[in-house]
């Protein structure tokens, strides 16, 4: 990904917010049944600031 193209430059500090993400919780016919969040940073309400060091 281009991080200008999404409007991110080195240097100007942007709020953030994200989830990592394990395996999906899946029935016993493999179907999907749920996320499994093993941890997060930040939130849409309290984001967490970050920067692109140039």
């Amino acid at each position: 990904m281009d991080l200008e193209e999404v409007g991110l430059f080195p240097g100007v500090p942007f709020p953030a917010f994200f989830e990592i993400e394990g395996g999906p919780v899946k029935d016993a016919a493999g179907k999907f049944k749920a996320r499994t969040v093993l941890g997060a940073a930040g939130s849409k309400d309290q984001p967490i600031w970050l920067d692109i060091t140039p």
